[in-house]
């Protein structure tokens, strides 16, 4: 079997918003945080992050972060999967 790799590209709108309402719902996870992490630090617009770092330790812990964020800038996290 062939695998072909394809480079898809997305932005995301109001990035900060985005994450701010996903990480609230109990419902999210730390790896679907981590994608739109990765999209919001691509995007042009201006995002708070100390105040989405912070929404994260809230929900999850310094851990976590440190786990989403490194998956995040790396992009390893369109690698994962649940």
């Amino acid at each position: 079997m062939k695998v072909v790799k394809v480079a898809l590209e997305l932005d995301i709108f109001n990035a900060e918003a985005t994450l701010l309402y996903e990480i609230k719902q109990t419902g999210a996870t730390r790896l679907s945080v981590a994608k739109t992490y990765a999209m919001a630090l691509r995007s042009p617009e201006k995002t708070d992050w100390p105040a989405v770092n912070r929404a994260i330790l809230e929900r999850w812990s310094l851990h976590a972060l440190g786990w989403i964020k490194r998956l995040a800038y790396s992009g390893k996290c369109f690698e994962v999967t649940q």
